[in-house]
């Protein structure tokens, strides 16, 4: 992809990164020049397409930003996140499954905060060569989250736990600094709030949604 854009004279090519790429935190929230150490594969997939892209922007003058995106959630989220999990147990009456102590946790941004930050670089150059944080600031731990989800649709329901999944961060914090002074970004939803607005739209497309969450 890189080639074929260098090929097109593109004006700009922005890379979804993750958060995945820092792993193990030594200092929270997380800054974009914290160490890169990522414990998954998918950490390690998105670190490498970083680099591809800070090399085709540093030898061959390519725009190019990588978007580290710290947990995206909201309408037609993959299936198999832990908030449409929780979402889709509750709805069907059964508790929701947290893994581990739910003790971990994360940053969630909602879907129309990461598509603000892609479009503002349509129109600015601010950014280009660089790597940024996306992220919401608004950090709530998995445990809390499940109790969250179960209060909004069924206060009955208990919490039910498993083992924990290999791979599985133990905090993100995103500090946002960098990209608020780059690109003027600016979080717009609280966690509590985006769930909210996740389970309307659950609601109004259960029908075709639910099935995918359900085989995930």
């Amino acid at each position: 992809m890189l080639e074929a854009a260098r090929d097109a004279d593109v004006e700009r090519v922005v890379n979804a990164s993750s958060s995945s790429v820092y792993g193990k935190p030594e200092s929270l929230p997380y800054s974009e020049d914290h160490p890169t150490t990522p414990v998954s594969p998918y950490g390690v997939s998105k670190l490498a397409a970083e680099q591809y892209t800070r090399v085709f922007n540093e030898i061959y003058g390519l725009p190019t930003v990588s978007l580290r995106y710290f947990t995206v959630y909201g309408p037609r989220m993959r299936p198999n996140m832990a908030i449409s999990n929780f979402v889709s147990r509750c709805r069907n009456g059964e508790p929701p499954v947290v893994y581990g102590t739910g003790e971990q946790t994360r940053d969630f941004t909602y879907i129309d905060d990461i598509v603000e930050a892609n479009r503002t670089l349509l129109d600015t150059d601010s950014a280009d060569g660089e790597v940024l944080n996306i992220g919401s600031t608004d950090t709530i731990d998995i445990y809390t989250l499940a109790e969250t989800v179960r209060d909004e649709i069924d206060p009955s329901l208990s919490i039910e736990h498993d083992d924990r999944q290999a791979g599985d961060a133990e905090h993100t914090h995103a500090d946002i600094s960098k990209a608020e002074t780059t690109i003027g970004y600016k979080p717009t939803r609280s966690i509590r709030a985006g769930l909210g607005e996740f389970i309307e739209w659950y609601d109004a497309n259960r029908e075709w949604y639910e099935p995918l969450v359900r085989r995930s």
